[in-house]
């Protein structure tokens, strides 16, 4: 007969027994809970790749407005997690999230990064520091912020615009703990509208110029001229902007991306009026940044030298829709088109956006056009102001293939609904259908959990 006085050490549990149990726990949060239980424990589950279960992006909420605290719900599952983070306060902005970080920032000029889950911080050269921006002073109250344009004339911004419209959204192009040298990449609401810095390296954002004289001429030079269109593994003639342009290699360098259709160009005998648009899109592939207009074609930004060359790839065909993603789909370059209505809320006298549609297409490398895909297959699209995702649904225990997730990344004046209507679903790639997330109080984002 047992003793039933007898007590089990669980922290002397065989360590093989201890690792293949951390192996086979289905979720992030049990692995958190399993390391907590104590030292041998801790040891048995290692924060590294090939241990971490595999867990579906999370979309953070707030709470409430005066908490510190931010719920991260689990689409596939339902689950909510509960954290204390009061780096992400309401004073505060979401600029984007990339490899389980979050891109905030403050209503002064510090820029930096956060771990939810470990609560790790990184700092980024702040708002002032973008050399477009020529003077910060806290006591110029309202306008805190001076800004020059390309045609140097002087605009003033207050803490709160410059925190809610200097930067669009902002990634980075690898995990801080993967690596120490990683950059973040940021689209600017400015005519210059492609930033960067390196991590450990820069005190400011850096900018590239001259690229619009380039171009300029270029076309000048011919109207038909057709730019080589880069494959993965072919050499493309390329442009050091800096060199170009004769400027010193000063700190102070931004990529500046010019969304030229050289296409429309040669057809009118025109050149183009507007050489600056916004960037739509930007996503660390093959070892450069791509970045993509609203017509589908694209600028390649390598940062690897000592200074930047940015590629254009200007595609055969343009494509519409009101905004568009570009996504890493294991290995394959894809571009997202979504598609708006647009209302007005009479009951708080807004325009709000809902999605009514997405298609999908792939890169031809060699034919130099987007090819439409009727079927995603096993493969599903995280959209919003995140870095684009794109996952195995076999890899994760509900999810369907085919489908695109999506958030509400479009309109400021969603962002500030005060009746939480917010675009937020699943789209049914197969047959149109959109499945609405619940609506939350305030703008949910989504965000890859990851320990390291």
């Amino acid at each position: 007969m047992a003793d039933d006085s007898t007590t089990v050490d669980w922290s002397c549990l065989p360590p093989e027994l201890l690792q293949t149990i951390a192996k086979n726990l289905p979720a992030l949060a049990d692995y958190i809970r399993f390391r907590a239980v104590c030292h041998s424990w801790q040891r048995a589950a290692p924060i590294s790749q090939p241990y971490l279960p595999r867990e579906f992006p999370w979309l953070m909420l707030p709470l409430d407005r005066s908490s510190n605290r931010r719920s991260f719900s689990n689409p596939l599952t339902k689950n909510h997690q509960s954290l204390t983070l009061p780096e992400a306060s309401h004073s505060r902005r979401l600029a984007g999230s990339s490899h389980g970080w979050l891109v905030l920032i403050d209503e002064s000029p510090p820029i930096f990064l956060i771990n939810p889950l470990t609560r790790d911080r990184i700092s980024l050269p702040p708002l002032s520091s973008f050399p477009i921006v020529t003077n910060f002073d806290f006591y110029s109250i309202g306008r805190e912020y001076t800004v020059r344009s390309p045609e140097n004339e002087i605009d003033f911004f207050s803490l709160k615009e410059m925190r809610d419209s200097f930067i669009r959204k902002a990634i980075l192009s690898h995990s801080p703990h993967d690596n120490a040298d990683f950059f973040a990449f940021a689209i600017l609401n400015q005519r210059e509208n492609l930033a960067y810095c390196k991590n450990g390296r820069d005190e400011a954002w850096r900018i590239i110029d001259g690229v619009e004289m380039l171009l300029r001429s270029e076309l000048v030079a011919s109207l038909s001229y057709t730019a080589p269109i880069p494959t993965p593994d072919a050499s493309v003639s390329t442009t050091n902007s800096l060199e170009k342009s004769g400027k010193a290699k000063t700190g102070a360098d931004i990529i500046a991306l010019f969304n030229l259709s050289k296409a429309s160009c040669a057809s009118s005998g025109q050149l183009n009026a507007a050489p600056f648009m916004h960037g739509e899109d930007v996503i660390y592939f093959n070892g450069a940044f791509y970045a993509v207009d609203k017509f589908g074609s694209i600028a390649v930004c390598d940062l690897n030298g000592d200074s930047p060359v940015v590629k254009f790839i200007n595609v055969v065909q343009q494509i519409d829709g009101d905004m568009k993603y570009l996504v890493d789909a294991m290995g394959e370059l894809l571009l997202v088109a979504r598609y708006l209505e647009f209302h007005i809320d009479m009951q708080y006298y807004m325009e709000v956006c809902k999605t009514v549609k997405f298609r999908v297409f792939r890169f031809d490398w060699n034919g130099h056009e987007w090819k439409e895909l009727a079927n995603l297959h096993d493969r599903v699209l995280v959209l919003g102001d995140n870095s684009s995702l794109a996952l195995l649904a076999s890899d994760y225990r509900g999810c369907r293939g085919n489908m695109i997730y999506f958030t509400d990344d479009h309109s400021g004046s969603n962002r500030d609904s005060v009746g939480g209507d917010h675009d937020v679903g699943v789209y049914n790639l197969g047959d149109g259908s959109i499945h609405e997330l619940p609506c939350y109080p305030c703008w949910p984002s989504w965000i890859t959990p990851s320990l390291c």
